[in-house]
């Protein structure tokens, strides 16, 4: 039941270590920045298990999905591929979008693994897994669209509105 707030903390925790140091130094905040480190963080967590536990990652596909074994190592490299992806500043919201899309294309096999108990990622124990794990999927894919998809604030120059 741990790994999906194992995941928020990989997560978040580079955003929050940034804060901490632009307050103390009094410099500049790069939230985009510190998300894309925490979102690299969290892909090669999850990826990670795409090549050392695949059996485990092929078991929580539907049986009839072709290619099981394949399907696991290409999603592992494109899990990958997000990663740096949001890293890099001109390729951030493109990925962005490529991040939400899986997490979105992932939950079915995440409902079937916690229905069928598959021992990967908490899965094991059942649905009871769901009501952490489709939370902790929403967080994330909030998360990615607020640093990565939306548009950044633009705020007005210092000295806005011109006194009368």
């Amino acid at each position: 039941m741990m790994t999906p707030l194992i995941l928020l903390v990989l997560m978040m925790a580079p955003c929050v270590a940034a804060r901490i140091a632009a307050a103390v130094t009094n410099g500049d905040f790069d939230a985009r920045g510190a998300a894309g480190i925490g979102w690299a963080l969290l892909f090669a967590f999850t990826r990670v298990g795409h090549f050392v536990k695949t059996e485990a990652k092929v078991q929580t596909l539907l049986p009839w999905v072709p290619a099981r074994t394949v399907l696991v190592h290409g999603t592992g490299l494109i899990e990958f591929a997000v990663a740096a992806g949001l890293l890099v500043p001109r390729w951030r919201r493109v990925t962005g979008w490529v991040a939400v899309s899986l997490l979105v294309l992932f939950s079915p096999a995440n409902v079937y693994a916690a229905f069928h108990h598959v021992a990967m990622g908490g899965h094991e124990s059942g649905p009871p897994h769901l009501l952490t794990r489709a939370p902790v999927q929403g967080i994330v894919i909030l998360w990615v669209w607020w640093f990565a998809i939306r548009p950044p604030l633009v705020l007005p120059p210092a000295g806005w509105p011109p006194a009368a």
